[in-house]
This record gives C-alpha cells, sequence and structure tokens, in this order.
C-alpha cells in the first residue's frame, strides 16, 4: 500500500508517466485490469499520481470534469466523420492532457487507483 506522500502529482507524473516504458505502461494497466496492485512501489507511485491527474485527487473536491465529457463526445462525432486523426491503443496511454476525456483512458485511470490503494498520512 502506498502513502499519499510518495504518490508523483501534478504535471512530473504526467512527465515520469511518459518516461515509462512502453512495455511497463502496458503492464501496469494489465494488472490494474486484473485487480492487481503494482509490485514496484515506485511505478505504482507514477501510475497513481497519472491516474490523479486523469480524474482529480481523491476526495469531496476531486473535480467533476464535465466539459471532458463533452470534448469526448466532439472526437467521436469528428472520428465517425472522418474529421479526426485515428487514436491507437499506444497513444491512449502516453500521458497526454487531450486523452484525459477519453472515457477508456477514464475508466483505466480508475483501474490503476482502485488496484492500488493509497493511505492518507
Amino acid at each position: 500500500m502506498l502513502s499519499e506522500q510518495e504518490i508523483t502529482r501534478g504535471h512530473l507524473a504526467r512527465v515520469r508517466w511518459r518516461q515509462l516504458p512502453v512495455d511497463t505502461r502496458r503492464q501496469v494497466l494489465r494488472q490494474a485490469r486484473r485487480g492487481r496492485p503494482i509490485a514496484d512501489p515506485n511505478v505504482a507511485a507514477v501510475a497513481v499520481g497519472w491516474a490523479w491527474q486523469v480524474l482529480g485527487e481523491p476526495g469531496p473536491s476531486r473535480p467533476k470534469k464535465r466539459l471532458q465529457g463533452l470534448w469526448f463526445l466532439a472526437e467521436v462525432f469528428m472520428a465517425a466523420t472522418g474529421g479526426a486523426r485515428p487514436t491507437n491503443a499506444t497513444a491512449l496511454i502516453d500521458g497526454d492532457e487531450e486523452h484525459d476525456a477519453n472515457l477508456y483512458v477514464r475508466w483505466l485511470a480508475r483501474q490503476i487507483e482502485r488496484a492500488n490503494p493509497v493511505y492518507r498520512t
């Protein structure tokens, strides 16, 4: 279990997530989808930090990213009408903010958060 102080926060969480090898990011997501925690505490701290960047930090003040849902719908419409560039799965997990509204990315972030509990200090 991670302590809140171990979590990489802010923009640095995205930077460190991007610095992880693609295979490591895929392994993290695979483990999270199965509900298994990440064995390496350093990688877990980065992954949870990235998840918090996507979802907002947990707690009653977690921001509701309502506009992101609208942005996602706009992306779906543009993709359906041929107006958007295709996005492959590797691009979705690159940590870029432009993918935060994607419902699949948000689901993955929630899975990482659930599989790697954090205790408040």
